[in-house]
């Protein structure tokens, strides 16, 4: 009895043990398990958590009076969204503070920003990968890096951009004014774009397209694919350029700029002339165009009598 009782009581002492170390196994486990969760989380969630305010699939939207400050990277973001009309909000963010666009649009259409002021360290408007008919109109910009268009094309990806009117901005102190930006290897197109009555003060690249894109710590590789870049106006732009190149296309070999359109451009420099560059860039000018215009002739265009540039693209900015 005294063996029995004795290897009861050890074996009552081992279970007792051994319950507590799967307790402790237990705790520790979900410990674990929690930072695991928590973790998992936080990656999923990091970049919205980035961003002051997204709305995603949102239909009949207004939003007035609203001020952002200091966002960690977009201000506000639009995704998959209809019909909506943005006004009299000022976004603001330092100067050198990367990624705090003011607001992106992608994948959405019928959108109106209008009437606010935008200082940030990057994109005061940025309209990417699938959207259309958004009007941005009376916009105060900068610092930051302008008005764009993309980047589209990243990674190989199939990119549709059409429709879009800027229509009255001041663009001061800013990397660039208004401006197309598209990676190698992307496919789809950027068509029907207007930048209209858009004064701009001390802006290093006023007007610039660029089909070679590239923010990456290391050279990007040269692709023969691109998104089409056509049907684009500049029209009414006027003020002073903080570099001499006042006006640049670095366009595509495979896929050339055609139909960009130039009528009423006045880009001063202080340290002499501007000048512009162009590269695989075709369309037409009109009226005053200082630096002059270095777009070749293009042969497929269906010329207006009125004045050389295409009958249909010509109404609309005109409207």
């Amino acid at each position: 009895m005294a063996w029995v009782r004795s290897g009861g009581l050890n074996l009552a002492r081992s279970t007792k043990q051994n319950h507590a170390n799967m307790r402790q196994r237990s705790v520790v486990f979900c410990i674990q398990c929690f930072t695991t969760a928590i973790l998992v989380f936080f990656l999923h969630c990091k970049c919205a958590m980035m961003q002051a305010i997204t709305f995603h699939r949102t239909k009949h939207l207004i939003i007035q009076e609203l001020t952002l400050m200091n966002s960690q990277q977009m201000h506000m973001s639009f995704t998959n969204c209809f019909h909506v009309k943005a006004s009299r909000m000022k976004l603001v963010a330092p100067p050198y503070s990367p990624n705090t666009d003011g607001i992106h649009i992608s994948a959405s259409t019928s959108v109106v920003i209008q009437d606010s002021t935008i200082e940030t360290g990057d994109d005061c408007i940025s309209v990417v990968s699938n959207s259309s008919n958004v009007r941005i109109r009376n916009i105060a910009c900068g610092p930051g890096h302008g008005i764009s268009i993309g980047s589209l094309g990243k990674s190989r990806s199939l990119s549709q951009v059409h429709d879009v009117r800027v229509d009255g901005a001041f663009i001061s102190n800013t990397e660039n004014g208004v401006r197309i930006k598209t990676w190698q290897g992307g496919c789809g197109f950027v068509s029907n774009i207007v930048f209209h009555n858009i004064f701009m003060r001390n802006v290093s690249n006023p007007i610039i397209i660029d089909q070679y894109y590239c923010d990456s710590p290391h050279q990007c590789a040269n692709q023969t694919s691109a998104v089409k870049v056509e049907d684009v106006s500049f029209i009414g732009i006027k003020g002073t350029s903080a570099t001499e190149n006042a006006i640049k296309f670095a366009c595509s070999d495979s896929f050339p700029c055609e139909r960009i359109f130039l009528e009423d451009i006045c880009l001063a420099f202080s340290g002499g002339e501007p000048t512009s560059y162009c590269w695989k860039a075709s369309g037409l000018s009109f009226g005053l165009v200082h630096p002059p215009s270095c777009l070749s002739s293009s042969e497929h265009l269906n010329l207006n009598k009125t004045n050389g540039f295409p009958a249909s693209q010509y109404a609309a900015v005109r409207i």
